[in-house]
């Protein structure tokens, strides 16, 4: 079953620790372009070394997922409840201000909130 953001704001808190942070994405995605959003989103793909990349040019820890709507921008960090932020994303969040936001699956309210 596919989660929506208002599905992941009623769940318990023991819960929300089993969302993966690619279904948090998704609801979040799936939520802006309802609302009308812009929807850029870069997903990794595997190296034949095995390890796995996000093909894109420019400086590491740029946020998972950018939004755009009538002059706004909100430049997302989407984790899982237990997630760490590296200290590339903790760079690009900081310089982004208010622009940038680090949300995980008991932010869902909130969110629900910044995309109306």
């Amino acid at each position: 079953m596919k989660l929506n953001l208002a599905m992941i704001a009623q769940l318990p808190r023991a819960d929300l620790r089993r969302i993966l942070e690619a279904d948090f994405e998704d609801a979040i995605i799936a939520e802006a372009r309802g609302q009308g959003w812009m929807v850029a989103h870069f997903r990794p793909a595997r190296m034949q070394d095995g390890r796995w990349r996000t093909p894109m040019k420019g400086d590491r820890g740029y946020p998972d997922i950018t939004l755009v709507r009538a002059g706004q921008i909100l430049m997302i960090e989407a984790k899982t409840e237990h997630g760490s932020v590296t200290k590339e994303q903790a760079q690009w969040l900081d310089a982004l201000g208010p622009y940038g936001r680090l949300f995980r699956p008991r932010d869902a309210k909130k969110i629900l909130e910044d995309l109306k």
